[in-house]
């Protein structure tokens, strides 16, 4: 099979006279493996791992921050730690392509939060 995952992206943004759009329109991508997880995650206030699950070789991530007035912060481990990448503040999301050998730590800011995960088998 082919094309399994469809997605489509539109940004809007109008500030006084800043005007600026983007718009990926359609992406379709194969998946190699058929394969999810996707958990609420309760991330706490000290560095974890974001777990994987039965996912083997993951491919794109989508997180959503689901807490109502605490921050999450995502990024890949270096040394053992996090390196913030990503902050997604109440209700924000990110979508990413993970590289295979990548480990995902998360860490909140305040108290813990709900962070919704959906990761696809590449």
């Amino acid at each position: 099979m082919a094309n399994e995952l469809s997605m489509n992206f539109v940004a809007q943004l109008t500030n006084g006279f800043l005007e600026e759009s983007f718009s990926v329109g359609g992406l379709r991508v194969d998946q190699n493996d058929a394969g999810s997880h996707n958990p609420v995650l309760i991330i706490g206030t000290t560095e974890e791992v974001v777990s994987f699950g039965d996912v083997a070789v993951p491919g794109y991530a989508f997180f959503r921050n689901i807490d109502t007035d605490n921050a999450i912060h995502i990024g890949p481990q270096s040394a053992g730690a996090l390196v913030n990448f990503i902050t997604l503040l109440p209700g924000e999301f990110a979508v990413l392509r993970l590289h295979a050998s990548v480990i995902v730590r998360a860490k909140a800011d305040d108290y813990p939060s709900k962070l919704k995960m959906l990761l696809l088998e590449d």
